[in-house]
């Protein structure tokens, strides 16, 4: 499956940030890197669902993604 291909169900980086519990800033470098798939809409960068998810499941486990977790769910998220 193409992640990179626009649709409708597709999330903003700041969207897609709050729900992998990482700064913009960083997405924006991990699309810079290709680590993370995302398309331009409008001159706006947006990543879909799977591609979420598929750069979740890649760095799961990595140095500090469980005290980034743990962050986000006592901070209510």
């Amino acid at each position: 499956m193409d992640n990179s291909l626009p649709n409708s169900n597709s999330m903003s980086i700041d969207e897609a940030a709050h729900e992998l519990g990482l700064s913009a800033a960083t997405l924006r470098m991990q699309i810079r890197f290709k680590a993370l798939n995302a398309h331009k809409e409008g001159g706006v960068w947006r990543v879909s669902p799977g591609a979420v998810e598929e750069y979740r499941q890649h760095h799961l486990g990595r140095k500090g993604w469980a005290r980034r977790s743990e962050s986000s769910q006592t901070a209510g998220v």
